[in-house]
């Protein structure tokens, strides 16, 4: 089947011949789900209105949809656009907005003649590339901007000017070259102002729309329907693949993403392999339902349904039960042993279950998902003894923390130094060892009144919910 590719609100069903007619209605209803999730996203990276240098808007305008990766969204085609009043054209990449005659026009105004108009002009190649950065230099009559060195390799940008510093053409260049002496940009780029997807009009999004179009053959979804032998869960499960086509110069390049679908009373779930099913929400609220772990029988009939999905080393398998944990081990082949963990309430049932090697440090970070337990951070200070203290200008105050380090790095705790309630410094690590250490010194603080805070704090940016907090209040004499 033939499908093209007519806007993002299209939906393209790839249909799966499924063995009845409800098998596939339902794949059906899993591919016009995923495709309700293909978002159309633009994002203006130079705004005319928030710089001088270029009299055009530069826009990236993307089709992507997230299949399971928590980070990252999967980019089904991408387009870069120069926006001149009402006329619109498009770019299979910036490099080709950057050596486009459209391009070189918007700087007409612009002028590269000295080290400031050279910062200038890097801070606009860095607002397109996220890269530029570097120092640049004139030589031949050309300006070379570097992106990246590597042993006398270079690459980056070369720039012509005519005599008055006009840009005429705009080139990269990846090639062995010998650098000078001297070279310019020491100081930092500018940044330019940001907007959000309102400065553009609905007409403009419509023509982003139409444009992005043209860029993509086709893309489309199936599915197919997993059934779990001898075991009916009120859950639907589709393994899925996307597939993406594109055309460049004359030639079809086809990429596809593996992904699996959920689906549990209207609700919708998107992981990225079956390695991941027993950890999703909606599949382990459907073992909750069907199964309860009251006892080693209850346990012998949820190993067996565990045998169908994830089938398990006959000589390490084992099951038993530890703390309101019940452990199904799997494996035994690692330095730790494997085991499905699952925690149950006083009832028996299912609250949560995780895979994990069998370590007091994961059996840790297991338990720290239910919201109802505590863990005991101990995060306590040892040097100084006191919390009120003085001190001189020219004198160093050593600091010294100890804490649980298997809580700690169960929990990924990092710790921030704040220094009269703004960040000062950090200590994170994979593997956080005790006791933290630090050094105030007096000259730093300057004379008068200081407030210095150690804040263990739980993964993220948030201070809102700190672990622990220890605070001194220093004077400096």
């Amino acid at each position: 089947m033939k499908l093209h590719f007519k806007s993002f609100l299209v939906a393209y069903l790839i249909i799966f011949t499924a063995t009845s007619a409800i098998g596939q209605e339902k794949n059906n209803a899993a591919e016009t789900y995923m495709n309700s999730q293909v978002k159309h996203k633009n994002t203006v990276l130079i705004a005319k209105e928030k710089q001088e240098i270029l009299s055009v808007d530069i826009i990236e305008s993307q089709l992507v949809v997230n299949i399971g990766d928590k980070y990252n969204d999967v980019n089904i085609v991408n387009g870069y656009f120069i926006k001149d009043g009402k006329k619109l054209t498009s770019f299979k990449s910036f490099s080709k907005i950057l050596s486009s005659q459209d391009f070189i026009d918007a700087l007409k105004k612009f002028k590269l003649k000295t080290e400031q108009n050279g910062v200038e002009f890097r801070s606009l190649l860095f607002a397109l590339d996220n890269e530029s950065r570097g120092k640049f230099f004139e030589k031949d009559g050309k300006w070379i901007f570097v992106r990246s060195e590597f042993f006398g390799d270079v690459s980056g940008y070369e720039i012509t000017t005519d005599k008055k510093g006009r840009i005429q053409s705009i080139a990269f260049v990846d090639k062995k070259m010998e650098l000078p002496e001297k070279t310019m940009g020491s100081a930092s780029n500018k940044r330019f102002k940001k907007v959000d997807e309102n400065y553009l009009s609905k007409k403009t999004k419509k023509q982003l729309t139409e444009e992005l179009s043209k860029m993509v053959i086709v893309y489309g979804f199936k599915t197919e329907k997993i059934e779990i032998p001898d075991v009916k869960l009120n859950i639907n499960i589709y393994e899925g693949k996307l597939e993406i086509q594109e055309e460049e110069n004359g030639i079809i390049h086809a990429t596809k993403y593996q992904f699996v679908l959920l689906e549990k009373d209207g609700n919708h779930s998107v992981i990225k392999s079956k390695s991941k099913i027993m950890e999703n929400h909606l599949f382990v609220d459907a073992l909750k339902e069907k199964f309860s772990l009251k006892n080693k029988e209850d346990a012998a009939e949820f190993e067996k349904f565990l045998d169908i999905l994830n089938p398990a080393n006959k000589e390490a398998k084992d099951c038993y039960m530890k703390e309101n944990i019940w452990f199904f081990v799997r494996n035994n082949q690692a330095e730790a042993a494997e085991s499905y963990m699952v925690m149950t309430d006083k009832a028996g049932k299912i609250k949560y279950m995780d895979y994990f090697e069998i370590t007091d440090e994961q059996i840790l970070r297991f338990k720290m998902k239910d919201p109802e337990f505590k863990a005991d951070f101990n995060f306590v200070l040892e040097q100084p003894t006191k919390t009120t203290l003085s001190m001189k200008e020219s004198e160093e105050m050593p600091v010294k923390i100890s804490f649980n380090p298997d809580a700690v790095n169960a929990a990924g705790a990092w710790i921030m130094t704040r220094l009269d309630g703004k960040p000062a410094g950090m200590s994170a690590a994979t593997t956080m060892e005790s006791p933290f250490t630090d050094d105030i010194p007096g000259k730093y603080l300057k004379k008068g009144k200081h407030k210095v805070e150690y804040l263990l704090l739980p993964p993220g940016q948030s201070t809102d919910n700190p672990y622990g907090v220890i605070t001194l209040e220093i004077e400096v004499k």
